[in-house]
């Protein structure tokens, strides 16, 4: 789901506009009884949506609804232009017309929960997306919709249900599978979080984050010491498709330490706190393994790393309380988006620093840690060079 996050965030551009644009102007021009001039000003504006010329086609259709004020149509063309080009206050403001003259139009809320949640108005896209659920229970950007805002608001149950509602509409959506099963652990729900890590692994059985899981759960429900090889196998399996998988290290370590491999465990142990060097749980671990192993020193030193990590986790919570409780807590959401964007949580990083820069747009620390955020996307998305 993260990846589709940001796959559809870069693909709003004007271009995308044409197709879905085109069509409704099809069927519009079918069904409506207005004026010949009005129809003037749509075509005119679809013109200019194939020489990609934007601002154009706004011009042409605003002059449509000045003459045609209740048609629904040409509204719903500049809701898809203002959201195709990004411009999501407009965007809500050509769907609550939509609504208004329209208020049957399938998706309506969806649409309009989109642009509230791109505004950072998270209540708004909570309430629209549920509306739509009202409306047409299975609609899945509207599930998507609400599995996000829950993620963001540590509500791991409804983050489960929506998507297990999503996930019945698609079973095999490999996105929807990923976030549910990482739900499913953070839940503690380690049944589950096995069975959606064996339909993952099915679903992409080249990707290492499906063993990954799969090894983690068997951790947690299995500890016989067939159960442990199974797992050693599935984390093994997930290092030789992503050697710098640092969850997988992690878990790795912990079964060697399960097994009495104390050597083997502090090496994965090292490595995932290399990879993952704010993660509390891992000096925890590796404390363990350092005492097992018989090196006192290192073990006091992990234990100490441990607590100064406790410390920083206890802040992020009262943080995460501060920017529920006040949106408009510029300090807190930029610091919270700092914070989780060290730890590599790019979904979380980007609602709480865009929050951050609508707060404040020419602050230069909320301007200079989104760009960061950006320049860190580009880099995990773009193609590997040859």
């Amino acid at each position: 789901m993260l990846r589709d996050f940001w796959r559809l965030r870069r693909r709003h551009t004007a271009a995308l506009i044409i197709g879905a644009a085109i069509l409704l102007w099809a069927v519009m021009l079918i069904r409506q009884t207005a004026s010949r001039q009005v129809q003037k000003h749509i075509e005119a504006g679809m013109e200019f949506v194939r020489k990609r010329e934007p601002v154009g086609a706004e011009r042409e259709w605003l002059e449509a609804v000045k003459l045609s004020p209740n048609n629904a149509g040409v509204w719903d063309l500049l809701s898809d232009l203002y959201i195709g080009t990004e411009q999501w206050s407009k965007g809500m403001n050509a769907l609550r017309q939509v609504l208004r003259t329209s208020p049957t139009r399938p998706y309506i809320y969806s649409r309009m929960a989109a642009c509230a949640l791109r505004m950072s108005n998270e209540i708004e896209a909570q309430r629209l997306a549920q509306e739509e659920i009202k409306r047409n229970p299975g609609d899945e950007a509207s599930l998507t919709i609400l599995a996000f805002l829950s993620n963001m608001q540590d509500n791991t149950p409804d983050q489960i249900n929506y998507l297990q509602r999503l996930l019945d509409r698609s079973p095999n959506n490999p996105e929807t599978l990923h976030a549910l099963t990482q739900a499913y652990r953070e839940a503690g729900k380690y049944t589950e979080m096995l069975q959606s890590a064996e339909r993952l692994v099915s679903v992409l059985p080249a990707d290492g984050y499906g063993y990954a899981m799969r090894g983690a759960a068997r951790f947690e429900v299995d500890a016989s010491p067939a159960g442990l090889a199974r797992c050693e196998a599935d984390l093994k399996k997930a290092l030789e498709t992503e050697p710098y998988f640092a969850f997988a290290r992690f878990t790795l370590g912990r079964v060697y330490l399960r097994a009495g491999r104390y050597p083997e465990a502090v090496v994965e142990l090292e490595q995932a706190q290399q990879l993952y060097p704010d993660k509390m749980d891992v000096p925890f671990e590796l404390a363990n393994a350092y005492a097992r192993a018989g090196q006192p020193a290192k073990s006091q030193e992990s234990r100490q790393r441990f607590e100064t990590l406790r410390q920083a986790a206890t802040e992020v919570d009262v943080l995460q309380k501060q920017c529920s409780l006040d949106k408009n807590n510029f300090a807190a959401f930029l610091r919270l988006g700092k914070i989780v964007l060290r730890n590599q949580d790019y979904r979380k990083a980007y609602y709480y620093l865009q929050h951050a820069v609508e707060l404040k747009p020419k602050d230069p620390e909320a301007q200079a840690a989104y760009q960061a955020m950006a320049n860190q996307i580009h880099n995990e998305t773009a193609p590997a060079s040859n």
